[in-house]
């Protein structure tokens, strides 16, 4: 139960992530052809909304591949809007991941100061007594006005820092990456430490051992998967949101910028599939992953 609550809760902030994409889009006026759970693989479920504000955009369900998140197909107009706009749409996305991470760590908050309130005898409490408790209580739960804080900031704030912070933002957080790389002593040290789908599903026993602990991994994993997407890493949200800079500064760069951010997250993301398979089956198993990867993708040739 505490699992499936990790699991779903984690599966809402990538739900949401993507949601948020397609409602800042149909606020600035590009067509979305189809949001979809799951990737375009295998027989899915669709409605084709006919009237309404979703006129013409299609909702589909892919049964078979649903686990892998989320998907929002629009039209090309979104890559020629104004920098405010197209950096405010491709921000929305780590947006809701944090806000989502800190709704949960509100809701963290009531599971921390109700066995607090029954630890006192509050027979003789008067209203004045309550409310200095409770104001000394939350100055001492920053993940509650930290989260507070952080929620009504980047709401208000989020034009502003979408257009203005967001690439900085992103700068700063790989510089930081970089920084832990070196510290740890290289890159493969450091991401021989962290944790891919493969090693999270393995992991969840140990991530949700009671409710409460499977909120907060949630809560975490869902800012984790916001700051990931707001790296200048070409196709994180992030990327988008630089590429604007890149094709005002230095327009040439522009598809070399692209081919090593495609790279370079192919390569990370193999590799760290690969360590979470060696950990959990070793080489033999990743050998065995490895030809059943090679039968699904030559599947045609073979079987024609």
């Amino acid at each position: 139960m505490d699992i499936a609550v990790l699991v779903l809760l984690f599966y809402l902030s990538v739900i949401g992530h993507e949601f948020a994409h397609l409602i800042t889009m149909q606020n600035n006026n590009v067509r979305v052809r189809e949001f979809g759970i799951g990737i375009k693989k295998g027989p899915r479920i669709s409605y084709l909304a006919k009237s309404g504000r979703y006129e013409g955009m299609r909702f589909s369900f892919y049964p078979m591949t649903f686990f892998l998140g989320a998907f929002v197909d629009a039209e090309e107009k979104l890559f020629e809007l104004p920098y405010k706009k197209r950096s405010l749409i491709f921000f929305a996305g780590p947006l809701a991941n944090i806000h989502f991470g800190c709704l949960l760590y509100i809701l963290l908050f009531a599971s921390t100061i109700i066995p607090a309130i029954q630890t006192h005898v509050t027979t003789a409490w008067g209203m004045s007594d309550w409310i200095l408790y409770f104001y000394y209580f939350i100055l001492s739960s920053p993940f509650l006005w930290v989260s507070i804080l952080a929620i009504f900031i980047l709401w208000f704030g989020r034009k502003i820092i979408s257009a203005y912070l967001a690439p900085f933002i992103g700068i700063f957080l790989l510089a930081w990456l970089f920084h832990s790389i070196y510290d740890s002593g290289g890159a493969v040290t450091y991401f021989s430490e962290v944790t891919g789908p493969v090693g999270f599903a393995a992991d969840l026993p140990n991530m949700a051992s009671d409710l409460w602990s499977s909120v907060e991994w949630a809560a975490q994993l869902s800012i984790g998967l916001g700051a990931i997407n707001l790296l200048p890493i070409f196709p994180l949200d992030g990327g988008y949101v630089f590429l604007p800079i890149v094709e005002k500064i230095v327009p040439p760069c522009v598809p070399m910028y692209k081919k090593v951010g495609m790279v370079l997250m192919a390569s990370l993301m193999s590799f760290i599939i690969a360590k979470d398979i060696i950990m959990i089956a070793g080489y033999f198993g990743l050998i065995i992953c490895f030809i059943i990867a090679l039968l699904i993708y030559f599947r045609k040739k073979i079987f024609l």
